[in-house]
């Protein structure tokens, strides 16, 4: 236990008091090892607002260092009684995972398109069978889709100061459209630059690809590349 608690809030109370939150690094160790999982903090909060002290209640060691250095630059609301402020403590977890499932790009509509479960195991021309509307595979009668506008992605300031580079690579569904309808990671980088990938895809412009001559919806494949110069 920590010591000196006036008052013991929940998650989410802490949660509604949040000012300002300080996403975690994934550590480049992890990353090597491909170690994820939840991170488990008991957390003092200051009559300030301020994060006072941090005890890890569970967590891989690897990851546990990362969501501390986080979280002690978190800032909350302070809690009042009385007009006096209270420290507080609570919990906090911190999830790590390595590869996130399907997201939705802004502006298009959740749930129209799904990704296609095994592409090498269908006829190159065929579609996905689902609720969903079919996504074809590229191939045969299928054309591709030809990039027209594909801005760069945004550098975090804490991936430029550890000096990471690499190449993030995601599926995307293109829509007859040409616009990005949904993405999900396949290879991660963390210190923030997956979801900077993520956003700057989900901008990318296309010319729809075509089975025989009509615009269509397709999975493919793509590469973000982060490099400092």
């Amino acid at each position: 236990m920590l010591a000196d608690v006036t008052v013991q809030v929940s998650p989410q109370e802490a949660d509604a008091r949040l000012d300002r939150k300080v996403e975690p690094e994934y550590p480049a160790r992890a990353l090597d090892a491909g170690i994820q999982g939840d991170v488990v903090l008991n957390v003092l909060i200051g009559r300030n607002g301020k994060v006072k002290d941090i005890k890890v209640a569970s967590g891989d060691p690897v990851l546990t260092h990362a969501a501390v250095s986080a979280v002690k630059h978190w800032r909350y609301e302070p809690w009042a009684s009385g007009g006096n402020n209270l420290e507080t403590e609570t919990t906090v977890t911190l999830r790590f995972v390595l590869a996130k499932g399907p997201m939705t790009c802004s502006g298009q509509p959740a749930n129209q398109y799904t990704f296609r479960t095994d592409p090498s195991s269908l006829n190159p021309t065929s579609a996905e069978t689902s609720p969903q509307q079919a996504v074809f595979k590229i191939g045969g009668s299928v054309k591709a889709p030809q990039p027209l506008h594909t801005p760069d992605p945004e550098y975090t300031p804490t991936a430029r100061k550890a000096a990471r580079q690499g190449t993030a690579v995601l599926s995307a569904i293109v829509t007859p459209e040409g616009r990005i309808a949904v993405v999900k990671m396949e290879r991660v980088l963390g210190y923030g630059l997956d979801q900077k990938a993520i956003d700057a895809v989900c901008q990318w412009k296309f010319k729809p690809a075509l089975k025989d001559g009509q615009p269509v919806p397709v999975q493919i494949n793509v590469e973000v590349t982060f490099r400092l110069y």
